[in-house]
């Protein structure tokens, strides 16, 4: 089951307010991540890489960043779920913290991805490891 750390910046997820989330193309890239697919699982962890929910992914496009919709904006969750605010939000953190070296254009390739609250996991609980 992949991890999925891009959530992290938002408690969205956690609180069933977010159903969408978007990454920049150019980062998978540049890590060598392959990008999620329809009926993916995977692991959320909060800001301390802790795991806290389990997701599962519902669709996946990739559009350039000037013309990610209203509709994606809102189902992010983020903010007051404007599409102006999600525009100023990741802008501002794919300058600050993207992985790639190209860093961010309003023609940067975002990953718009659906998702659907599978599970939510306890702060402080630490799932079994297989031996």
């Amino acid at each position: 089951m992949p991890v999925k750390n891009r959530l992290t910046c938002s408690s969205s997820w956690s609180s069933a307010t977010g159903t969408a989330t978007a990454s920049s193309l150019w980062d998978y890239e540049a890590e060598g991540e392959a990008l999620p697919a329809e009926g993916d699982h995977s692991i959320v962890l909060d800001g301390r890489g802790a795991p806290r929910a389990i997701i599962q992914t519902l669709s996946v496009a990739v559009v350039p960043f000037d013309e990610v919709t209203e509709a994606h904006a809102r189902a992010e969750g983020e903010g007051d779920r404007s599409l102006t605010h999600r525009r100023e939000a990741h802008e501002r953190f794919w300058r600050t913290h993207s992985r790639s070296p190209r860093g961010f254009d309003v023609k940067l390739p975002v990953v718009c991805e659906g998702f659907r609250l599978v599970h939510v996991i306890p702060a402080g609980v630490r799932p079994a490891r297989s031996a």
